[in-house]
């Protein structure tokens, strides 16, 4: 599950001219972790095999913390839902 969910973040950042994907990981099947970046800002995105999801933005100029958030989600569906939105977000940063 934790491979299906970096590839669709990955396909994301690569699907975009100003976003660079600086990192993907799955540390020890446990958690993903994928680190995005564009001009002025850093996304991390935090996925665990319970449906737990951790999303955090950054001003990586004053290292701010521009949105933080943490959710249980209930299924699969839903989490590619709330992914693509922050990815989304992010993206309008």
């Amino acid at each position: 599950m934790l491979n299906t969910i970096k590839n669709f973040l990955v396909n994301l950042a690569k699907g975009s001219s100003t976003i660079k994907l600086e990192d993907a990981v799955i540390h020890d099947g446990k958690k993903l972790s994928v680190i995005m970046s564009k001009k002025d800002y850093m996304a991390s995105f935090e996925v665990i095999p319970n449906m737990e999801y951790d999303f955090l933005v950054i001003n990586s100029n004053d290292e701010t913390i521009v949105l933080n958030k943490s959710k249980k989600l209930k299924d699969i569906k839903e989490l590619f839902t709330e992914l693509e939105e922050d990815y989304n977000a992010f993206a309008q940063q």
